[in-house]
């Protein structure tokens, strides 16, 4: 309309001034006007989106002494992702450097102001393997989850990592509240577990008082744990109990051959022996089971079955850090 209005007022203009009409000015002008709201309305926009940019960038790249301090003065301009990388990166630095005050400055006020917390940092330091904060990091995907209320904002997340160092594997186990606009005292770390690969093995159920532990076992405390002699194994990324059940470790071939060959598991058992390797989860249906493969080379490698009643359900063959998806031992039926 805009400008359909300046067009057809410079057409009146144009015209001899006997015939041309006086309401050429106020057509011009009403299509200027028309033809300027847009970009206005356009530049406005794009300056609110450059101010909270800058905004954003000057919040998260400020100073600040612990990451509840910086989360609750920028919580608003952080995701969920960023809060993890700033959590995880400053306690395991600060843990590493066994500066316990900055250690504990990341936590929620109401954890620090708990009896025990200092006796659980105490322990915690204790048992901490020095360097993590120096090993790559696997993992880290986080999920979340916030209320909205009236204007209020909580946001929660979590996350796990794994990690290698010096041929140990460890894993972390991460919980925080990056925004509570409602209570800025739950603002902060609300966990932290890290776990050998025995401890990790031994699948212990953790009590909500457990928020901060750093659980390190060796062979032996997981044997007595479990009652019988075992060791840990590193399968696909987490620890699986090895016990000795008398099985002689066949090729990768030999072992596909096996399972596709017998539909009943018992048979399956007779002709390649009992798993030296199992686990229960609490919220499966199934029990998974595992096998150590004989390679050329010596390089490890397990078959991993998930069973139950009678049957194989599925089955693939396994590294230390991953599932090899594209070796697939066994549909089912």
């Amino acid at each position: 309309i805009g400008t359909i209005l300046v067009i057809f007022g410079f057409k009146e203009k144009r015209k001899p001034p006997n015939i041309r009409k006086k309401r050429y000015k106020p057509m011009i002008t009403t299509g200027v006007v028309l033809l300027a709201i847009p970009a206005g309305t356009f530049l406005l926009i794009n300056l609110t989106a450059l101010k909270s940019t800058i905004l954003s960038r000057a919040a998260r790249n400020a100073k600040y002494d612990n990451i509840v301090e910086k989360w609750q003065k920028a919580g608003q301009y952080i995701n969920e992702d960023e809060a993890a990388e700033d959590a995880i990166k400053t306690l395991l630095e600060s843990a590493d450097s066994g500066d316990r005050e900055a250690f504990k400055e990341n936590f929620t006020q109401d954890l620090q102001d708990g009896v025990s917390f200092n006796n659980d940092v105490d322990r915690f330091f204790e048992s901490y393997p020095q360097g993590l904060s120096k090993c790559e990091l696997s993992g880290g995907l986080v999920s979340s989850d916030g209320d909205y209320d009236n204007g209020s904002s909580i946001e929660n997340g979590y996350t796990h990592y794994t990690c290698m160092i010096d041929g140990e594997w460890y894993g972390i186990y991460l919980s925080f509240c990056y925004e509570n606009t409602k209570a800025e005292k739950d603002v902060g770390v609300t966990k932290l577990q890290i776990e050998n690969l025995q401890a990790n093995a031994l699948n212990e159920e953790y009590e909500d008082s457990d928020f901060l532990l750093c659980n390190v076992l060796n062979d032996e405390q997981l044997s007595e744990s479990v009652g019988y002699e075992a060791s840990a194994r590193l399968i696909a990324d987490e620890g699986i109990i090895f016990k000795d059940t008398g099985y002689t470790p066949v090729t990768e071939e030999e072992f596909k051959t096996a399972v596709n060959r017998y539909s009943s598991l018992t048979d399956f058992y007779n002709a390649v022996g009992r798993p030296p390797g199992e686990k229960k989860y609490s919220n499966a249906t199934g029990t998974e089971i595992y096998y150590d493969i004989k390679t050329d080379d010596g390089s490890p490698l397990y078959a991993h079955l998930c069973v139950g009643g009678d049957k194989i359900y599925y089955g693939f063959f396994c590294d230390e850090r991953e599932t090899l998806y594209d070796k697939e031992l066994y549909k089912g039926e």
